[in-house]
Protein backbone atom coordinates (compact mmCIF):
# COMPACT_ATOMS: atom_id res chain seq x y z
CA UNK A 1 0.00 0.00 0.00
CA UNK A 2 1.44 3.28 -1.08
CA UNK A 3 1.29 6.34 1.35
CA UNK A 4 -0.58 9.67 0.31
CA UNK A 5 0.28 11.95 2.84
CA UNK A 6 -0.53 15.54 2.61
CA UNK A 7 0.14 18.57 4.25
CA UNK A 8 -2.43 20.98 4.98
CA UNK A 9 -3.04 24.26 3.83
CA UNK A 10 -0.27 24.01 1.12
CA UNK A 11 0.57 26.78 0.32
CA UNK A 12 0.44 28.55 3.73
CA UNK A 13 0.06 31.98 3.85
CA UNK A 14 3.28 32.88 6.51
CA UNK A 15 1.63 35.58 8.79
CA UNK A 16 3.15 37.18 12.54
CA UNK A 17 3.34 33.71 14.77
CA UNK A 18 2.11 35.83 17.49
CA UNK A 19 -1.38 36.10 15.65
CA UNK A 20 -4.03 33.50 16.61
CA UNK A 21 -7.64 32.42 14.68
CA UNK A 22 -10.57 33.09 16.29
CA UNK A 23 -10.36 30.42 18.32
CA UNK A 24 -6.68 31.64 19.94
CA UNK A 25 -4.70 28.73 18.56
CA UNK A 26 -1.40 29.19 17.33
CA UNK A 27 -1.41 29.07 13.33
CA UNK A 28 0.14 25.63 12.04
CA UNK A 29 0.63 23.08 9.39
CA UNK A 30 -0.77 20.00 9.71
CA UNK A 31 0.48 16.59 7.96
CA UNK A 32 -2.99 13.99 7.12
CA UNK A 33 -3.35 10.20 6.21
CA UNK A 34 -0.29 9.36 8.55
CA UNK A 35 -0.05 5.45 9.59
CA UNK A 36 -0.69 4.62 12.96
CA UNK A 37 3.71 5.41 13.91
CA UNK A 38 6.20 7.63 11.55
CA UNK A 39 8.25 9.95 11.61
CA UNK A 40 8.71 13.20 9.93
CA UNK A 41 11.41 14.80 9.27
CA UNK A 42 11.36 18.82 7.83
CA UNK A 43 14.05 20.32 5.59
CA UNK A 44 14.80 23.17 3.56
CA UNK A 45 15.93 23.32 -0.02
CA UNK A 46 19.20 23.71 1.33
CA UNK A 47 18.98 20.35 2.95
CA UNK A 48 19.09 21.73 6.35
CA UNK A 49 16.97 19.88 9.23
CA UNK A 50 15.03 22.25 10.52
CA UNK A 51 12.21 20.18 12.53
CA UNK A 52 11.49 16.17 13.86
CA UNK A 53 8.22 15.72 14.24
CA UNK A 54 7.24 11.98 16.10
CA UNK A 55 3.71 10.68 15.31
CA UNK A 56 2.34 8.14 17.65
CA UNK A 57 -1.43 7.80 17.12
CA UNK A 58 -1.77 6.17 20.61
CA UNK A 59 -0.87 9.54 22.01
CA UNK A 60 -2.26 11.33 19.31
CA UNK A 61 -5.98 13.36 19.66
CA UNK A 62 -6.12 12.88 15.73
CA UNK A 63 -5.00 9.18 15.24
CA UNK A 64 -3.66 10.43 11.38
CA UNK A 65 -2.88 14.16 11.81
CA UNK A 66 0.22 15.62 12.87
CA UNK A 67 0.92 19.27 13.62
CA UNK A 68 3.73 21.27 13.01
CA UNK A 69 3.76 24.96 14.54
CA UNK A 70 5.87 26.24 12.18
CA UNK A 71 8.91 26.47 14.63
CA UNK A 72 12.20 24.85 14.05
CA UNK A 73 14.26 22.44 16.26
CA UNK A 74 15.27 25.09 18.29
CA UNK A 75 11.97 27.34 18.87
CA UNK A 76 12.47 29.81 16.41
CA UNK A 77 9.98 30.60 13.73
CA UNK A 78 10.62 29.66 10.45
CA UNK A 79 10.70 32.01 7.86
CA UNK A 80 8.97 31.83 4.35
CA UNK A 81 10.12 29.53 1.58
CA UNK A 82 9.81 26.08 0.39
CA UNK A 83 10.51 23.03 2.31
CA UNK A 84 10.44 19.21 1.94
CA UNK A 85 8.77 16.85 4.34
CA UNK A 86 10.51 13.47 4.58
CA UNK A 87 7.91 10.61 6.12
CA UNK A 88 9.21 7.44 7.18
CA UNK A 89 7.30 4.26 8.50
CA UNK A 90 9.49 1.77 10.12
CA UNK A 91 8.86 -1.48 7.60
CA UNK A 92 6.63 0.20 5.02
CA UNK A 93 8.62 2.58 3.31
CA UNK A 94 8.99 6.36 3.20
CA UNK A 95 7.04 9.33 1.16
CA UNK A 96 8.61 12.88 0.51
CA UNK A 97 6.33 15.89 -0.32
CA UNK A 98 7.22 19.52 -0.67
CA UNK A 99 5.47 22.54 1.16
CA UNK A 100 5.14 26.31 0.52
CA UNK A 101 5.61 28.79 3.24
CA UNK A 102 4.47 32.03 1.15
CA UNK A 103 4.42 35.34 2.75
Amino acid sequence: RSLAITAVPNPFVVSSYYETNKFGIQKEVQFHHLPPRCTIRIFNVAGDLVRTIVHDAARAAQPTIAAWDLQSYNGQEVSYGIYIYHVEVDGVGEYIGKLALIK
